[in-house]
């Protein structure tokens, strides 16, 4: 009994044991399991967590999709551009979103548009390279530039906002990103 508490102190971390090594060291008291077999345990129970870690990067956006991020980002060319959108609510851009979506790949764009509502901006507002406001909001216009001042930053024309025009508004985060 003295050689399993030498065991249990060996084990500690932070003043606690691992919930593996708890039920490991009693598997070794209960049944006398020999440290060949411990280490086997152990080496099974590392090899689950690493594939539980390969599953959570799967299920992003498929391996794939992973490679082209990891690839994109290391080369750091041919970045997709991140357009976000700032209204009061984040709904009423949706339908704004979708037709420049389908704009942009009217002219063989690849960007990223999402919308939000403005008490998002400290969320989104930092992986942006392009801000673009509603009419709506555009009152916010200075206080959104002193917190992002190398993002570009524009409230959509009303008429392109009121007529849902993607080319228009695309158009004006194209002058934005000088693309």
């Amino acid at each position: 009994m003295a050689e399993a508490g030498i065991e249990i102190q060996r084990y500690r971390v932070a003043g606690s044991l691992i919930p593996f090594q708890q039920f490991s060291l009693q598997l070794q008291n209960f049944f006398g399991i020999s440290r060949f077999i411990y280490f086997i345990v152990l080496l099974v129970w590392v090899f689950v967590k690493v594939i539980e870690l390969i599953g959570i990067i799967l299920t992003q956006d498929g391996f794939c999709g992973f490679l082209l991020w990891y690839i994109r980002k290391k080369e750091n060319t041919n970045m997709t551009k991140r357009i976000v959108l700032f209204c009061a609510g984040g709904m009423s851009t949706s339908l704004l979103v979708t037709k420049m979506r389908m704009a942009a790949s009217a002219i063989g764009k690849d960007y990223s548009i999402d919308a939000y509502g403005l008490t998002q901006v400290d969320q989104y507002g930092p992986e942006a390279d392009c801000i673009l406001l509603g009419p709506q909001v555009r009152y916010a216009a200075k206080d959104i530039q002193k917190k992002f001042p190398n993002t570009p930053l524009e409230g959509i024309d009303m008429r392109v906002y009121g007529t849902m025009d993607g080319k228009g508004a695309i158009e004006i985060a194209r002058r934005l990103l000088n693309d």
